[in-house]
C-alpha cells in the first residue's frame, strides 16, 4: 500500500472529511466563524492591520474559511492556491454570493515562485493545519517562496495544530476517524527519516480503504524553517484551550 499525498488521495479524505472541510456544509460554515474570530484575534493582538489596499495570498485554502474570513474582515483582495479544483470552486461560489473579491489557482503551492513575482503581497496565509501534509523539506521550500514574494514589512502566517505535544501524547492506534461516515483508521508505522506516521483507513459502510501519512509538526520547528529563512520577530500564539498555535514571522 501506498502511503503518498497527492490529487487522489488528497481528494478522498476531504471528500470523507467533506462535513468539517466543505464550506457548503452547516460545519464547514461554522468553520467560517471561528476562523473569522481567530484571524480577528491574533492579528488584534500583533496590532497588526489589513485594508482593502491589501494583497493576500492563502495557501492550501481548501474550500476558503480563512480567505472569507479575511474578505470580510479587511475588504483586501484574496488569491487562493489549492491544487483541488472541486474545493476551491466551493470557495469562489461562496465568494461570488458574499461578493468579496477572491480569485483561485489550481495550483501545487510548492509551484507558487512560477506564477508570483517579488514583493507582490502583504501578508501569506497557511491556515488549517495544513502542514500535516508537507515534511520539512517542502515547507522550507514553501517559506523560501513566500518570503520572496513578501513585501517588505509584509507577514507570514501559520496556524497549525501541535502535534508533539498535543497529538502524540493521546495518539491511538485505533481511531474512528467520523463516526457519520464510520471511517476508522489504524496505525500503520511511523517513519523516521520523514517524520511523519502512516495510517490505514477503513470505510465500513462502502468497504473502501485508503492510506495517508501526517507529518508531525509543532510551533518550534515552524520557527526555527522560517528563521532560517530570513523571517524575523517570530511571534508564537496558543489558541486558547486547543493545542493549536499561530506562528507569525515578518519580512523586515
Amino acid at each position: 500500500m501506498k502511503y503518498k499525498w497527492n490529487k487522489e488521495t488528497l481528494e478522498y479524505f476531504y471528500k470523507h472529511f467533506r462535513q468539517i472541510y466543505d464550506i457548503s456544509t452547516p460545519g464547514g460554515l461554522k468553520r467560517i466563524d471561528q476562523t473569522r474570530e481567530t484571524i480577528k484575534e491574533t492579528l488584534s493582538s500583533l496590532n497588526l492591520q489589513l485594508s482593502e489596499k491589501n494583497r493576500v495570498l492563502v495557501l492550501c485554502s481548501g474550500s476558503g474559511p480563512e480567505a472569507i474570513a479575511l474578505a470580510e474582515l479587511y475588504n483586501c483582495s484574496i488569491t487562493c492556491i489549492e491544487i483541488q479544483d472541486w474545493l476551491l470552486q466551493k470557495c469562489l461560489d461562496e465568494a461570488r454570493k458574499r461578493k468579496l473579491k477572491i480569485e483561485g489557482i489550481s495550483l501545487d503551492v510548492r509551484q507558487i515562485n512560477k506564477i508570483f513575482s517579488e514583493n507582490e503581497f502583504d501578508a501569506i496565509f497557511l491556515w488549517g493545519s495544513s502542514l500535516a501534509h508537507f515534511n520539512i523539506f517542502d515547507f522550507d521550500d514553501i517559506a523560501s517562496k513566500a518570503y520572496r514574494i513578501l513585501k517588505r514589512n509584509g507577514f507570514f502566517v501559520i496556524e497549525q495544530a501541535d502535534h508533539v505535544f498535543g497529538l502524540l501524547m493521546k495518539y491511538k492506534d485505533i481511531i474512528l476517524e467520523d463516526e457519520e461516515s464510520l471511517i476508522i483508521s489504524i496505525h500503520a508505522g511511523f517513519d523516521p527519516h520523514e517524520g511523519c506516521w502512516k495510517r490505514v483507513t477503513f470505510n465500513l459502510k462502502d468497504g473502501s480503504v485508503n492510506s495517508y501519512l501526517a507529518y508531525v509538526w509543532s510551533p518550534w520547528i515552524i520557527r526555527y524553517v522560517l528563521y532560517k529563512n530570513n523571517f524575523n520577530n517570530i511571534k508564537i500564539i496558543r489558541k486558547m484551550r486547543t493545542n493549536t498555535h499561530v506562528v507569525v514571522g515578518f519580512k523586515i
